[in-house]
């Protein structure tokens, strides 16, 4: 799993004692359904997402040994509507064998062809953005879908939500989102 470093190298996370932090590990942009094409050229090899994500999943659960995990969207390749609520499926599956906690983050390809609620069913989640605190650390979820130009957005009732959580505790926070904002 850590091809670069010799086993020895990994730290045992789970020697820490309490006030010593988290470790928390993301997976991004899987893709898991069928390669991805651009302007004829293959640029994401999705019929191979569900032998990566096996591979992840054990190097989390026997390696890595993160406090938490979050999967940060994009799970899936969209085709269409069936093969897309099958792939998504089978990712949350796969991910169900950590060890450790897991979240979801809801990308755009996750998005393009599931009807929102049945997405949302899917990845275990009320709405797209939402908060959860593991140990001392809190985590924000955005929901960051893309406008009619491709380009990311919060909309304004979830940026009062977040104005609100931010201010409402003093933990260290991390704020997640598929897109970048910045």
């Amino acid at each position: 799993f850590f091809p670069a470093m010799a086993r020895e190298e990994v730290p045992d996370m789970r020697q820490r004692t309490a006030g010593e932090g988290i470790r928390f590990a993301v997976v991004a942009d899987i893709h898991n359904g069928r390669v991805g094409m651009h302007n004829g050229v293959p640029q994401k090899l999705g019929s191979h997402a569900g032998e990566l994500l096996a591979g992840f999943v054990d190097g989390m659960n026997n390696e890595a040994h993160p406090d938490v995990i979050v999967q940060l969207g994009d799970a899936i390749e969209d085709a269409d509507i069936i093969a897309d609520s099958a792939n998504y499926h089978a990712v949350i599956e796969t991910l169900d064998c950590l060890d450790a906690p897991h979240y979801n983050v809801i990308g755009n390809h996750d998005m393009a062809r599931i009807p929102e609620g049945e997405l949302l069913s899917l990845a275990g989640l009320e709405r797209a953005y939402y908060s959860f605190t593991h140990g001392a650390y809190r985590f924000i979820v955005l929901d960051t879908a893309m406008d009619s130009g491709y380009r990311p957005t919060v909309s304004p009732e979830q940026l009062s939500w977040l104005k609100e959580e931010l201010s409402s505790s003093d933990a260290d926070t991390v704020v997640l989102s598929h897109a970048c904002l910045a």
